[in-house]
């Protein structure tokens, strides 16, 4: 049985921008309830269990220890309307222009994602809309004003 399993501790130590750390933390083993096991971390800070620790502040710790958000709760609607279209873009067709969706309900998908997309094109559009003319009217691009 490894340290991990029984329930150990990690020591991180490195270089990092603020200067050399060498921290502690603590690892806990998890039985799954389908089998195998999960491991997580418990914060430093909070003495809670996490999947994920970063480094903020000068030391290692959970999102919420580390009062750390997700990045659409900083955005306007306008910014997270662009930012789903470009992700649902960016599933569409990778990165090289080629579509990703793999297996036999290929074409299903590829439908669905580009369903999707053009709703969050839409979306981002009236959202430009709404910016453009203030009082709410909705126009159509070639009509007048």
């Amino acid at each position: 049985m490894s340290d991990i399993e029984r329930g150990g501790v990690m020591t991180i130590s490195g270089d990092m921008p603020n200067g050399a750390i060498n921290q502690h933390v603590a690892v806990e083993m998890v039985a799954s309830p389908f089998g195998g096991h999960r491991c997580y971390f418990i914060c430093p800070v909070t003495a809670r269990r996490c999947e994920v620790i970063y480094y903020a502040g000068g030391r290692f710790g959970s999102r919420e220890a580390q009062r750390l958000s997700y990045t659409v709760q900083g955005m306007n609607e306008l910014s997270r309307a662009r930012r789903k279209a470009a992700k649902l873009r960016s599933r569409l067709c990778g990165s090289g222009g080629h579509p990703r969706p793999r297996g036999g309900n290929r074409i299903d998908t590829v439908r669905r994602l580009r369903e999707a997309e053009y709703a969050a094109k839409t979306l981002y559009l009236d959202q430009l809309r709404v910016l453009a003319d203030p009082s709410g009217f909705r126009w159509m691009p070639g009509e007048s004003r």
